[in-house]
């Protein structure tokens, strides 16, 4: 069996770790809860132990090593004036 997920990552500059079933697929990023966080839906299966996963969020224009992070999703703040953009270790 699969269950879809939502897992919240702030905006802070900071690399967060995320437990999560591993073979969890990321489905949807958006703001939701807010314009400092971001909102990322993955399907999971959740009978199976859960393995850590790295994200961070970017602003746009912001830099970083894209060796390491690989771009999962972008998200708009409900007023539309910022816009996220996730990123996961690669």
């Amino acid at each position: 069996m699969r269950a879809v997920y939502k897992y919240s990552i702030p905006v802070d500059d900071r690399e967060h770790a995320v437990l999560m079933p591993p073979g969890a697929e990321i489905v949807h990023v958006a703001c939701q809860d807010g314009p400092y966080s971001v909102e990322l839906w993955a399907t999971v299966d959740p009978d199976v132990t859960r393995a850590e996963r790295t994200f961070i969020v970017a602003g746009t224009g912001h830099q970083y090593d894209d060796v390491q992070w690989k771009h999962v999703g972008s998200a708009l703040t409900a007023e539309g004036a910022l816009v996220w953009h996730l990123l996961e270790r690669a």
